[in-house]
């Protein structure tokens, strides 16, 4: 076993170390010299959109002449994908020498982080190390609580709010939208996505003396609501970065990451995986595509509301094959099978494995939509033969 997978296998061992609440990650970061001091950072959250809007800042802030750090989450095909500067993955080297660095911090500190707190110092650390000019930097789930919250941000954005990690977050809009606008800092300007628009935050917006902007809504694909973010964004942050011209920003909002609407011959990748997320993605393929059928290729994870997003996909999709991606989190192909016998939904199979469903899919006469899950794109492309 080689290095860089002994410290992933290590640290993947942290993934259920509990809640956090910022002290263990304030800890380390204080121990550490605290790196988040650094650089300049915008911090994005939210419940859909977050990561495309975080790459289409990034990417402006690159296009005009800036160092720019980024950290995204989950991956898809790698763990290096979550932190990059200037468009280029953090090294397997620096995984493993970061990693281990921090891992010793804990011990020393009799600390024990959680898997998402030593990722983000991590991704601190590398960005302190590469002299960024400023990072872009993605919540992982809520606001209040994250990790990510260690950071000094010149602008925070909420890109919208749904009901999601209910269990962590409340059982209403309006107190997710409490956790998740406790990114807010006294002072910091912060952005809202029509869908944030809530009471609770601009409560909390209030209590901070946070200056706000609301994106109007706006009908169209999802894309347009995240171009419309960051293009508000873009245009707040000229001030403190001069060089970033409409050429730039405009250059910058065309990025989209991977498996987002993604197309590939007769197959579409999208990570949506809430209710939400399912009718913008279904509502779009119908747009384009009325008069084909569809194929869906669905796996889930099982915190999320998976028989709202079975009930939405069967409204649009006339065959659905269900997957089941590796890992403890993963909904349960017969779980989700019963779901759609109880939404009276029966042109569904249950496939053997992902790569299988692909390969069925591959040489019918159909669109195939394969959905859900970050951890079910990696397999799925990879039996087309995809490049990652």
């Amino acid at each position: 076993m080689n290095d860089y997978i002994h410290v992933l296998n290590t640290l993947f061992s942290h993934h259920a170390a509990g809640k956090s609440d910022l002290s263990q990650v304030e800890k380390i970061a204080s121990f550490s010299g605290n790196p988040q001091n650094a650089f300049p950072s915008i911090h994005v959250a939210g419940s859909n959109g977050k990561g495309s809007v975080c790459v289409k800042i990034a990417k402006s802030l690159q296009f005009a002449g800036y160092k720019v750090g980024l950290y995204t989450s989950p991956h898809i095909h790698s763990y290096t994908e979550r932190i990059q500067v200037q468009g280029k993955q953090i090294s397997e080297q620096e995984v493993v020498a970061g990693l281990d660095l921090l891992f010793s911090i804990a011990k020393q500190l009799s600390l024990h982080p959680t898997f998402f707190e030593l990722t983000t110092l991590l991704c601190l650390l590398h960005f302190q190390k590469m002299e960024v000019d400023v990072a872009v930097i993605e919540t992982g789930l809520g606001g209040r609580l994250d990790a990510t919250r260690v950071v000094n941000p010149i602008l925070s954005i909420i890109t919208s709010i749904s009901l999601e990690h209910t269990h962590l977050l409340g059982d209403t809009l309006e107190e997710i939208g409490r956790e998740k606008a406790g990114i807010c800092k006294k002072d910091i300007p912060l952005i809202l996505g029509p869908t944030a628009n809530l009471s609770s935050v601009l409560a909390m917006a209030q209590n901070s003396n946070c200056p706000v902007s609301i994106v109007p809504l706006q009908k169209g694909f999802y894309d347009l609501e995240n171009k419309n973010i960051a293009r508000l964004a873009c245009n707040a942050l000229k001030e403190k970065f001069p060089s970033l011209t409409e050429d730039f920003i405009e250059k910058g909002l065309l990025e989209v990451p991977s498996s987002r609407f993604e197309e590939v011959g007769s197959f579409i990748f999208d990570v949506a995986h809430n209710p939400e997320a399912f009718d913008c993605l279904f509502t779009e393929v119908k747009s384009r595509y009325p008069k084909s059928f569809i194929r869906s290729v669905i796996g889930l994870s099982s915190d999320k509301d998976v028989k709202s997003c079975l009930r939405i996909a069967s409204r649009y999709a006339d065959h659905i094959t269900l997957v089941e991606a590796q890992g403890s989190r993963a909904a349960k192909t017969r779980d989700m099978a019963h779901l759609l016998d109880e939404l009276c939904y029966s042109r569904y199979e249950i496939a053997e494995s992902i790569s299988a469903a692909i390969q069925a899919a591959e040489y019918g006469e159909w669109l195939t939509v394969v959905c859900g899950s970050f951890y079910i794109m990696d397999e799925a492309k990879a039996a087309l033969g995809i490049n990652r």
